[in-house]
């Protein structure tokens, strides 16, 4: 299932990566350093634009499901059948 924002007038933080970019600065953290959980290109964009490690997490659906038969716009990302998986990369990637 895609997330997505609730329908009110305020747009997603994954429309504002300016919110990822104040959150980092005030905990004093590098985002080149952090993992992003990403579900959907959106979400991939969203890394791109702030400078995360993407991961993103299929779920039950397939490569294709999501980017249809072309190349995803951004390259270089982890994929993980499901949260724990990509949680067991991040700390692997980490240590």
């Amino acid at each position: 299932a895609r997330v997505t924002c609730p329908p009110t007038d305020d747009p997603c933080w994954e429309d504002q990566p300016e919110l990822l970019l104040r959150a980092a600065a005030a905990a004093d953290a590098a985002l080149s350093e952090a993992f992003l959980v990403c579900t959907d290109e959106a979400g991939l964009r969203l890394a791109g634009a702030t400078g995360c490690r993407p991961v993103l997490v299929l779920g039950d659906r397939a490569l294709g499901d999501l980017f249809g038969p072309q190349d995803p716009d951004q390259k270089g990302f982890a994929v993980a059948l499901d949260l724990s998986t990509a949680v067991d990369y991040m700390i692997e990637e980490s240590s």
